[in-house]
């Protein structure tokens, strides 16, 4: 029942009004191809898996509140907020999928002293997604400091739990690469940086899902990037099914590396 794994940015300069986006031009194209296909798709929910919700190294909080919403406030746009229905129901599925799995993995408590407002990481990809199709709920994955090998496991819990409950669900794995690309970028360069994007980029067109967990830690931490979890746990939601892929679009002008790709699995949904 997972129709997809779509791998997003979410530089919020790509919301109009927020920032020069001249130089991302194909990402913002690309963003919206995306888009348009989820929409062909029709599924019931959307699952984003953010590496800016509220992480923690060893456990993921899933915020099952009836209504999720977020604006751009941070970024110069409170006038751009969005609200959407959350699927609370797969939210307690994948809960209890963890629960069976051994996974740490719960409920944001109700009165949580943290801003529950959507981030960043999950709200730039629902603007696109948004400006094509509006009929799903939501669901809001957080990634966390958990082994390659448990992402994965935790992305397989989405998979049961969309079958469950027999639901067509689109996944989003909302991912920035390196931010070490260029020397004039706002994080510096470091010559792991171009390796980094330039591994994940193939391993994705060849879904190579090996090669992006069996990367050296150091080398990852080196190219500083936040994007790797969510490409992995998005993988884990297709475990067991042939995959095709395919790179929609691939820049970095900006210091940081921003990528958007369509993996599926072969013949129509898994």
């Amino acid at each position: 029942m997972i129709q997809g794994v779509y791998i997003m940015p979410h530089p919020p300069l790509m919301v109009p009004g927020i920032g020069d986006a001249a130089l991302i031009t194909d990402t913002i194209k690309a963003a919206r191809e995306a888009a348009d296909e989820i929409a062909k798709l029709k599924p019931d929910t959307v699952i984003v898996i953010s590496p800016h919700a509220i992480v923690y190294r060893d456990f993921i909080y899933i915020n099952r509140q009836p209504k999720l919403s977020g604006s751009f406030s941070n970024f110069g746009r409170r006038d751009i907020r969005m609200t959407f229905e959350s699927d609370t129901d797969l939210a307690d599925e994948i809960i209890s999928e963890g629960e069976k799995e051994g996974l740490p993995i719960g409920a944001m408590p109700k009165h949580s002293f943290f801003d529950e407002d959507l981030d960043h990481g999950t709200l730039v990809p629902l603007y696109f997604i948004k400006e094509a199709y509006t009929s799903f709920k939501l669901t809001v994955v957080p990634i966390a400091g958990f082994a390659y090998s448990d992402l994965y496991r935790t992305g397989t819990l989405l998979q049961r739990a969309a079958r469950n409950l027999n639901l067509n669900v689109t996944v989003i794995a909302s991912a920035d690469l390196s931010h070490k690309l260029t020397a004039d970028g706002p994080y510096g360069f470091a010559k792991e940086g171009p390796l980094f994007d330039a591994k994940v980029k193939k391993c994705v067109e060849s879904n190579d899902i090996r090669g992006l967990m069996t990367m050296d830690e150091s080398f990852v931490h080196k190219a500083a990037m936040c994007g790797l979890p969510s490409i992995v746990m998005g993988y884990g939601s297709l475990d067991g099914y042939e995959l095709e892929s395919k790179v929609f679009s691939y820049e970095g002008p900006y210091g940081v590396g921003y990528m958007v790709a369509r993996i599926m699995p072969k013949g129509g949904k898994a």
